[in-house]
């Protein structure tokens, strides 16, 4: 799983920064905000550990659920 949400993660940051050149932003000027809805505890952890230290969730028992576990 870490070598998926890795490459994923690669591609989602690798699009970012274009748009921003895009549009003449500097990407250290945008937050990534992933959004963990739908997604185990297990997975919220892994973006943890590859250093995500904010995510975003839309219900409060998944909140409460992922916050115990991480």
């Amino acid at each position: 799983m870490r070598a998926l949400l890795e490459r994923n993660l690669d591609h989602v940051r690798g699009r970012l920064e274009r748009a921003c050149r895009a549009v003449g932003r500097d990407p250290g000027d945008v937050a990534l905000l992933p959004i963990t809805k739908y997604v185990e505890a297990d997975a919220a952890a892994e973006l943890v550990r590859l250093g995500l230290r904010e995510l975003g969730e839309s219900r409060v028992q998944e909140l409460a659920a992922k916050a115990e576990a991480l």
